[in-house]
């Protein structure tokens, strides 16, 4: 009779004796761990007892364990042994038995890691008992290694990810196609039956199908989600959160929108202990499953018996609906106030309209122009609920925000709660939504860059929000926040930006609409339209009244107002910023009303931008009467703004950079006027030349046709002024449109 002092200890020395090295902590080990086994060797899988057969280890308990653990080799696509070997060490008694009599059993999903839950019954004429205490058991042991080999196993919903993924991984030239072809007539893999059923959107795993595309796969399934730079930095807040929780509480850490895990990727076996997970997607759900089921205190969906078809979604994760709220378990934590809350989440965007179907974005942080159409997107409780609380439709419509406000509202209870939310800036710079959880205080921030989240390079921010008791947000309100900037370097490492520190959020209160208000089209020349609170690119808002709308956001400019309305068109623009941390971050704002009207300089700077910009639409043009309305919004000859301009110029208003551009701006002017297809009763601006006057013709160039200009030296000429003029706007009109909190 043996006595080790760990089952570890015995074990090594087991392996010892069988002739390898079990020791797995050194360089020559040859004994297989993976999956969290007690040890594989060829087509054997061990599972090991200090004694089986003992009430903490009944043998049935201990073969349900290894089942699990062949459940999950099967499930992660790896070769499932066709020998189980059950070592109770201390008596020197192993219990054979073979695989393929518990083949239904391996073909389960199970919810539980393999230490619980693991009851199976027994045929005591199934297994057979080895004793080992001499060479002869050792001996017997050595020749099931020998004789071993693998099972074959069926495909499903269920490793069929983990199947494409090393079939890609080894077969590096294959597509979707080939993957198909395989799983049909196997070659490959050696140890899979033959999938013969149908393969469409009604199949068992079309939906799926969809999803396996190569390039996808070939990467790490989840690559279009939060970097591991970026989701290990912000365990730093979990671990914040952790260590200042309430003396002797429990935690619990809810990740509602937890996709494949890229969030929990970096946390330790304590960390995810303590997390519950939730995805809708069924895709993501299934890569969540596989790779945390037994490892985190609960995943939800339980099951996938609420699976929509071709919407690819299980209702059952719709985080959103009262009935995710009300689930059991979760309430069971929401209720027990010796267990504090972490939220952690990097939430879905919906964007759309209300009630149709919607487009989603799968991160609040826009990855990767990844998107999945849902059909019949309804409104949610929680939708419900924040208009009952007088949150606007505007400011619910985005469902990160919903996500917000309910972590709020439903989780976070007692001092020691937190939420910690990937999300661009809005939902409290511009939204104010945190004026609705008054015990929601700012802690401390990250500023991301969303370039590595595989979308254009702008601010996300990784803020961690404290739920305070004594806490008010209206009394005491936060009107600024600071966020530490963070990059990720070509050799993927985190650095801090050179230059500046961190970016400070300001918020923003009076809307832009506030300077909409002229509705009388006397006299009116151009029409400015209102659009949205966020400055857009290249946005055509600024056009001739011949082709007035007479929307409720459209203001109609005259020779009275135009001059004091140019730098509010301007801040509706956005340029492709030097800076990302500058990006996103940024909303229209009319917190200081006119003292813009003060700057001589601003006004100034704004008419030269304005009429010397591509995105002006106003152009000499018919309206619907027929009657040809001139272009008053240019330079060229005995225009309102060309007028305006001499004034200026008059009063000696105009300096060297303003001179640069505009001789810029004559040169081309005169070679437009040179053309054939220049008419005398026009008056051009830029985009005008650009679209009529700076023709072109397509030759052919191989397989292609380039564009080769009729006048080169006009069409060059229009190149240089557009670089000229976004250089004008950077340097000289950029920081004032800050400075008076036209953008803030």
């Amino acid at each position: 009779m043996k006595n080790y002092n760990t089952e570890t200890d015995g074990r090594i020395d087991f392996y010892q004796r069988l002739g390898y090295q079990g020791n797995q902590h050194e360089e020559n080990c040859n004994v297989d761990y993976s999956q969290s086994t007690d040890g594989v060797i060829n087509g054997v899988l061990f599972e090991h007892k200090p004694i089986i057969n003992s009430s903490y280890s009944p043998l049935n308990k201990v073969l349900g364990q290894a089942i699990k653990y062949l459940s999950k080799k099967r499930i992660n696509g790896v070769d499932v042994p066709d020998t189980i070997v059950l070592v109770s060490q201390n008596d020197e008694t192993a219990y054979h038995f073979r695989s393929e009599n518990y083949f239904n059993e391996i073909h389960q999903f199970y919810n539980s890691s393999a230490s619980y839950d693991n009851d199976f019954t027994l045929n005591t004429g199934e297994f057979e008992t080895i004793k080992f205490e001499d060479e002869k058991g050792i001996d017997r042991i050595k020749e099931l290694i020998i004789e071993s080999s693998y099972i074959k196993i069926n495909v499903d919903v269920y490793n069929i990810i983990s199947l494409a993924r090393r079939f890609y991984k080894n077969n590096h030239s294959s597509q979707k196609n080939d993957l198909l072809n395989e799983i049909r007539k196997p070659n490959f893999f050696k140890f899979i039956n033959p999938y013969t059923k149908a393969i469409d959107d009604n199949s068992e795993f079309g939906y799926i199908m969809d999803k396996l595309n190569d390039d996808m796969l070939q990467q790490e399934i989840g690559a279009y989600y939060t970097p591991v730079q970026y989701a290990e930095k912000s365990l730093k807040f979990i671990r914040d959160a952790i260590k200042n929780r309430p003396q002797g509480n429990d935690y619990v850490i809810i990740d509602r929108c937890a996709g494949t895990g890229n969030l929990e990727e970096k946390m330790t076996d304590e960390e995810l202990s303590h997390c519950i997970l939730n995805t809708y997607e069924y895709f993501e759900w299934l890569e969540l499953r596989r790779q945390y089921v037994d490892r985190v205190r609960y995943v939800v969906p339980q099951t996938d018996k609420t699976y929509i078809k071709g919407e690819g979604v299980i209702e059952e994760g719709d985080a959103l609906t009262r009935e995710f709220y009300n689930d059991s378990y979760i309430q069971e934590i929401v209720s027990n106030k010796n267990i504090t809350i972490i939220v952690f989440e990097n939430p879905p965007y919906f964007s759309g309209s209300r009630n149709a179907s919607a487009l989603v974005v799968n991160t609040a942080s826009g990855e990767g122009g990844k998107k999945r159409s849902l059909k019949s997107k309804k409104r949610s409780w929680v939708y419900e609920r924040m208009q009952e609380n007088g949150i606007s439709t505007v400011a619910i419509e985005n469902t990160v925000r919903q996500f917000i406000w309910s972590a709020y509202s439903d989780y976070l209870r007692q001092n020691g709660d937190c939420l910690i939310i990937y999300s661009p800036v809005a939902y409290f710079k511009g939204y104010h939504i945190q004026n609705k959880m008054p015990r929601l205080k700012f802690d401390k921030g990250f500023g991301f860059n969303r370039k590595h989240f595989h979308a254009s390079s702008a601010l996300i921010s990784c803020i961690k929000w404290n739920f305070d008791e004594s806490y008010d947000s209206v009394i005491k309100e936060q009107k600024e926040f600071p966020l530490e900037l963070i990059d990720i370097n070509k050799q993927l490492q985190l650095e801090h930006i050179v230059d500046v520190d961190e970016v400070i959020i300001k918020k923003v209160y009076t809307s832009p609409t506030y300077y909409f208000k002229n509705k009388n089209q006397t006299n009116a020349f151009a029409c400015l339209s209102n659009n949205g609170q966020a400055p857009k690119v290249g946005l055509g808002c600024l056009y001739s009244i011949a082709k007035k709308t007479e929307r409720n956001d459209e203001i109609y400019l005259n020779d009275k107002n135009f001059y004091f309305m140019l730098p509010i068109y301007i801040a509706q623009l956005a340029f492709d910023r030097t800076k990302w941390y500058h990006d996103d971050n940024t909303l229209r704002s009319a917190d200081r009303k006119d003292d813009y009207k003060k700057s001589q300089e601003l006004l100034k700077r704004s008419l030269i931008f304005t009429c010397l910009y591509r995105n002006n639409h106003c152009a000499t043009e018919k309206d619907k009467d027929g009657n040809l309305i001139k272009n008053e919004l240019c330079f060229d000859t005995n225009t309102i703004a060309s007028n305006k301009l001499q004034d200026l110029e008059k009063m000696s208003m105009l300096d060297n950079e303003d001179k640069k551009v505009l001789s810029r701006w004559e040169k081309v002017l005169r070679l437009a006027k040179a053309t054939p297809e220049y008419k005398a009763n026009y008056k051009y601006g830029l985009r005008q030349i650009m679209n009529e006057l700076d023709t072109y013709e397509e030759v052919p160039k191989g397989i292609y046709f380039e564009k080769k200009f009729k006048n080169v030296d006009l069409h060059n000429n229009i190149g240089e002024l557009n670089k000229e003029i976004k250089q004008y706007y950077e340097k000289y009109i950029e920081s004032l449109l800050f400075e008076y909190e036209l953008i803030k």
